[in-house]
């Protein structure tokens, strides 16, 4: 990761583009393509050069503040134990992982709030992990041939790069060599957190609605199971919300249009049906505001 001079970007163009024989011609493309001069391309990359590595320099020097609460420690442990190269993502984290533990915290229907806060930061881990983990292997596999390992056992190597990730100067570089990593990485944190708290806040303030449009029985939240389906618009997703005597509400990050609709066709059919002998076909329990739903949770059972 470095800035860019005018002079190896013209070199680099030229390289790339071999119809290009002069400086005038590679200028009048980038204004034809991109609508502005080479010296204005040039002056956003580094601006976005200086930006991430403020970013970076930043998360490095928050994770070794010592004002930090150890709260995130002892729940980074609890939940990355069993992964090889958790450190990596220890600075990465912190802030997403401290905002979590807040928004549990500030919900008085959580039945365990350190149960909710792990199962919580174990999605979004997971979710980091699965995206960087082939670039720390990358990393590791390089340490190996350059000699920096000197384990005799593989699982050893492993966990004494999993150490080396543990010195500030190491990560920085590291995490300087693959700046749209950490970009991806913090940006995903950052919809995590936003998507938790409207999940938890939003359910709170509904709970009255829930008991009376879906189940009069719930009372706590006991735990979430977070990623039950793809995201969509900045991190938003579906997830099933455990109450307590095991109830199951499923969330859903948008207006129920879709599921009112469907409710409307039921009434339909059970209004105007001419055999009596026929039941009435069963509503669809949910409630909604303009922006999330909750609805009843249908278990699977054969035909």
């Amino acid at each position: 990761m470095r800035m860019l001079t005018r002079e190896s970007t013209i070199d680099t163009w030229k390289k790339l583009l071999p119809n290009i024989n002069d400086t005038e011609q590679l200028e009048k493309y980038v204004k034809e393509y991109w609508g502005c001069t080479l010296d204005e391309v040039i002056d956003s990359y580094n601006s976005e050069f200086d930006s991430q590595r403020d970013l970076i320099d930043n998360l490095i020097t928050e994770n070794t503040a010592a004002d930090y609460s150890t709260v995130y420690d002892a729940m980074y442990s609890a939940v990355t134990d069993r992964f090889t190269w958790n450190e990596f993502f220890r600075p990465l984290l912190r802030n997403a992982g401290e905002q979590i533990i807040d928004i549990v915290k500030s919900c008085n229907i959580i039945e365990d709030k350190e149960v909710l806060c792990e199962a919580a930061f174990d999605s979004l881990f997971a979710q980091c992990y699965d995206t960087a983990f082939r670039v720390i292997l990358q990393e590791y596999g390089y340490a190996k041939k350059e000699g920096t390992i000197t384990a005799e056992t593989e699982e050893d190597g492993q966990k004494q790069f999993n150490n080396m990730m543990t010195d500030p100067e190491f990560l920085t570089n590291m995490y300087n060599s693959y700046p749209e990593l950490i970009r991806l990485l913090e940006l995903r944190s950052r919809y995590f957190v936003n998507m938790a708290r409207e999940l938890i806040c939003g359910t709170e303030k509904e709970i009255e609605n829930i008991r009376k449009k879906i189940n009069g029985n719930v009372r706590t939240i006991k735990n979430i199971s977070f990623s039950e389906g793809d995201s969509h618009r900045e991190g938003r997703m579906v997830c099933i919300i455990k109450f307590n005597d095991d109830i199951k509400i499923v969330y859903k990050p948008r207006a129920l249009e879709t599921e009112d609709a469907f409710n409307s066709i039921i009434n339909y059919f059970n209004k105007n049906r001419k055999d009596e002998k026929y039941r009435d076909l069963k509503l669809f329990k949910y409630h909604t505001t303009d922006t999330q739903g909750w609805t009843e949770f249908i278990n699977f059972e054969p035909c």
